[in-house]
C-alpha cells in the first residue's frame, strides 16, 4: 500500500517537473478542494476539474510564471498530510510570493480533498523586511525543543 506522504510528495514533484499527466493521476476524480481566505479565489471546489483549474488559478495569481511549490509535508496519520506550499513569482527559485497551509487526505491512494489557508500577509512584510533566506541564516543555530515545535518553527519560513 502507498504511504499518504509518498502521493502527495510524487504529484508535486511531477508537477514541478511539468509532468501533468502523472500529477494528476494523483488526484481521485472526486477531488474536492477548499481554498479559505478573503480573496477572490477562495472558495470550495467539487470535482477534479474545477478543482485542479482552482489549483492552477492559485499558482498563476503571482503572474504569468508564477508556481506553486511544495516546501515540505508531514504525516498525520494514514490518511492526513499537512503541507507548506509557496507560490513564487517565477519559476523555479523566484521571489516568494506567499504561504499557503494546507491538509490533504489520501483515500486508496489518491489524494481526495485539499484544504489550504493562505497567508494574509505579503511575505516580505510579516518579517521586518527580510527575505525569507536571511531569516532562515539567522534561525538555523536556535536549539529545537520538540518535533510539535519544530513544525510550527518550518511552517513560519
Amino acid at each position: 500500500m502507498t504511504e499518504a506522504i509518498d502521493v502527495v510528495r510524487a504529484a508535486f514533484a511531477a508537477l514541478e517537473r511539468g509532468d501533468t499527466a502523472t500529477a494528476f493521476a494523483s488526484f481521485a476524480p472526486s477531488l474536492v478542494y477548499r481554498l479559505h481566505g478573503p480573496h477572490p479565489l477562495a472558495g470550495t471546489f467539487d470535482g477534479k476539474d474545477d478543482a485542479l483549474a482552482a489549483l492552477a488559478s492559485l499558482s498563476r495569481a503571482g503572474g504569468p510564471g508564477s508556481t506553486l511549490r511544495l516546501v515540505e509535508a508531514w504525516p498525520v496519520g494514514p490518511q492526513l498530510v499537512v503541507a507548506h506550499l509557496v507560490r513564487r513569482a517565477e519559476a523555479g527559485s523566484g521571489p516568494l510570493e506567499g504561504d499557503m497551509a494546507s491538509v490533504l487526505r489520501v483515500e486508496g491512494g489518491a489524494i481526495t480533498e485539499l484544504v489550504t489557508v493562505t497567508d494574509r500577509a505579503p511575505r516580505r512584510d510579516r518579517n521586518n523586511g527580510r527575505r525569507a533566506t536571511e531569516r532562515r541564516a539567522a534561525s538555523a543555530h536556535r536549539p529545537v525543543a520538540g518535533a510539535g515545535f519544530s513544525v510550527l518553527r518550518w511552517a513560519r519560513r
